[in-house]
């Protein structure tokens, strides 16, 4: 792989890294605003219930997605 290659692979990973970050801070913003509708009725606990899975669901996608792109970044180099 020559050097122009590897600029544009190291360009198109960190543009992805960009996106990745905004819509997982998207993501976050719009998991809080379901965890501040949840009311105390039993379709509210419910509700919470099912944020605090998709809450820790997201987690464990975002962290897959950075361990992924650490070793892109490594595989580049």
């Amino acid at each position: 792989m020559d050097d122009a290659a590897a600029q544009r692979n190291a360009a198109q990973l960190d543009e992805l890294v960009e996106d990745t970050s905004a819509l997982s801070a998207t993501l976050k913003r719009r998991v809080k605003a379901l965890e501040a509708q949840g009311g105390s009725s039993r379709d509210g606990q419910v509700k919470k219930q099912q944020v605090r899975g998709l809450s820790s669901h997201i987690v464990l996608d975002n962290f897959r997605l950075k361990v992924k792109g650490c070793i892109c970044q490594i595989q580049v180099r």
